[in-house]
């Protein structure tokens, strides 16, 4: 085996609107425009080699790609252009980037070149722009050899900085998250994105059309709080962050949201017409889509180790977008297709974090619930509403419930959830009402916040960096982390507390320290039993998730996708049942680590990914 340090420097203009700032990478690669001026590339531990652009066929062409991987520092781009351009095709594919993603996390700004050589003690990054310059000189050309062979050696020792602290169990699930990206198994109905795209625009048209104001004003944040006020409406409010009252006119701000359910019918037409010219997501998305269906399938971006804390995927926007915002039930989805003579199957995990949290907090009541197969939404609403909540019959009701059952196991109280219904349900509860279900989930589910006030007691031993986590020997503790299942660490740097006063008693408030871009620097985050009890259940069902891929990968069926709890397995259309039946074991047989946890799956299948979920 092999090992290939590559960096490419492609040719980009800003100028022309032609660069990774203003397109998406598929579109950039895939450009009339695209020329690679050259690549740095080191060979297991021989010297790192400039190769000027001309000779890169001849140079690629000669390395045996099957006995070969590839380390690149965010590798889905030079994967790209290797695979797309040269038809190279490695086995395995290794990003330097998620390597500092998930070992040092939320402690420095970003996994970037720059900022991973610096909080790793290596040579800082060289700066070099050739920024529109597509003819390089002589001079030129050699500086910019000069720089990505620096760049390279620099990727060559961030990996072995890393090493050590990366586990063996990620490599398969790193090099699967390139591959969805690399090796598209999903195909993009153009048609479905045109028709998306120009009944968006014409319903647009329609509501601001309908409300007689031009789109700047309601585009304006003080030009629409002015019309407001000129027809008699009252202006929401907030404060930003210097104290000042501004209009809370966005879709975050309740009070603004409020007017789609005012019974005033002008209202709500300015209402939907300020939605309709600020949202234009659905709009920009399906065009780029619809551009992207004329030079390549759908490549599925997910980002290994995307969430800071606990590691769980995120979605990436090389593709046109992020994977995790085409919204169950969208015209978004349904142009998201497979190749003729393939189907689709999607499988989602049942109520994973809350089975996560169930066993985790050995409660009797949510465990008991979970091997008799209840429907625990319905059986908690119940408690709510003094009655039988059927799911047939009791829709919102239900709903409730849900909003209640997934939201208040991590510590929530009653204003956060009445912020969370309303934002779920539309329906905003009053005060005494949400205390009320607040105060019926803990009583019905008293393993939860002893578990809470377990964590609590943990806190001290990650800080101390001794003893064990409680009744779960597969959470290991370390000074200022959790290693979960898959060795990945929730880290809580700096963990420290101070004694707090709360009612007549002190209390230990635990803080951390976590590099927030807002910011521009490391700061205190706070830290409690209820968002301890958050981490572990995401990042112990990111791991469950992983697990699955990874059978599936060894199954021959490895994923062409994944969006929260849900993969995506594309197959031919004669083995259906049984990719079926292979999906279900991966995702709900016994976890070598945690037999007990039971797990269920709800499978469909279709010809595009709306139809099949």
């Amino acid at each position: 085996m092999h090992t290939v340090w590559i960096d490419f420097e492609t040719y980009y203009s800003s100028k022309e609107k032609y660069s990774l700032k203003s397109m998406s990478l598929v579109e950039y690669i895939h450009h009339p425009e695209f020329e690679v001026q050259g690549f740095a590339i080191k060979i297991d531990e021989a010297p790192t080699q400039w190769v000027p652009g001309q000779q890169a066929k001849d140079v690629l062409s000669q390395i045996q790609w099957s006995d070969t991987r590839v380390i690149a520092h965010n590798v889905k781009f030079d994967g790209a252009i290797l695979a797309w351009k040269y038809g190279a095709r490695p086995s395995q594919w290794i990003d330097t980037r998620a390597m500092v993603k998930a070992v040092l996390g939320n402690s420095i700004p970003s996994a970037s070149l720059k900022d991973a050589a610096e909080a790793l003690g290596l040579p800082a990054k060289g700066e070099l722009k050739t920024n529109n310059i597509k003819i390089l000189s002589k001079e030129q050309e050699q500086q910019l050899a000069e720089y990505c062979i620096r760049d390279t050696d620099l990727c060559h020792d961030i990996f072995h900085a890393t090493l050590k602290y990366f586990p063996d169990s990620q490599w398969d699930i790193m090099d699967w998250t390139v591959r969805a990206f690399l090796e598209p198994q999903l195909v993009i109905d153009g048609k479905k994105y045109e028709d998306v795209y120009h009944s968006s625009i014409e319903n647009k048209n329609r509501l601001i059309a309908n409300a007689g104001v031009e789109a700047s004003v309601l585009r304006s944040n003080q030009q629409f709080a002015h019309l407001l006020r000129v027809e008699g409406f009252p202006v929401p409010e907030k404060k930003n962050k210097t104290g000042k009252l501004i209009p809370a006119l966005s879709l975050q701000d309740k009070e603004f949201s409020e007017m789609s359910q005012s019974k005033n019918p002008r209202l709500q037409q300015l209402y939907l017409a300020r939605v309709a010219a600020k949202q234009t997501l659905e709009e920009t998305r399906a065009k780029k889509m619809w551009d992207i269906s004329k030079i390549s399938k759908y490549c599925f971006d997910v980002i290994f180790s995307g969430a800071q804390q606990t590691h769980r995927f995120s979605g990436g926007s090389g593709c046109a977008g992020n994977p995790q915002n085409f919204k169950r039930g969208s015209e978004l989805r349904a142009a998201i297709a497979v190749p003729k003579g393939k189907t689709l199957v999607v499988a989602d995990f049942s109520n994973i974090e809350l089975r996560v949290l169930a066993f985790l907090s050995r409660d009797p009541e949510l465990m008991s619930a979970i091997y008799n197969k209840e429907d625990v939404y319905c059986k908690f609403a119940s408690k709510i509403y003094g009655r039988e909540i059927t799911k047939q019959n009791d829709k919102k009701e239900r709903a409730l419930g849900k909003a209640a059952v997934l939201g208040l196991g991590y510590g929530m109280g009653a204003e956060k959830f009445r912020n969370a219904v309303y934002a779920q349900t539309g329906e905003m509860l009053s005060v005494e009402f949400a205390k009320n279900v607040v105060k019926l989930y803990r009583e019905a589910y008293t393993g939860v916040p002893k578990f809470w006030h377990t964590c609590e007691k943990v806190l001290e031993h990650i800080a101390s960096g001794s003893g064990s986590f409680p009744g779960i020997p597969f959470l290991r503790l370390k000074q200022n982390m959790i290693l979960l299942p898959s060795q990945l660490p929730i880290k809580f740097n700096n963990l420290r507390f101070k004694w707090k006063q709360m009612f007549g008693r002190y209390k230990k408030e635990w803080t951390y320290d976590r590099y927030k871009s807002k910011a521009g620097e490391m700061d205190a985050t706070k830290i409690y039993g209820g968002m301890l009890t958050e981490n572990l259940c995401q990042g112990i069902a990111g791991d469950i998730c992983k697990e699955a891929i990874k059978r599936l990968i060894e199954y021959g069926y490895p994923p062409s996708g994944q969006v929260h709890d849900e993969l995506l397995v594309v197959c031919d259309e004669d083995e259906v049942e049984k990719v079926k039946f292979l999906v279900a074991s991966a995702m709900t047989n016994h976890l070598p680590w945690w037999k007990e946890l039971p797990l269920e799956v709800e499978i469909g299948t279709g010809k595009n990914w709306l139809e099949a979920k």
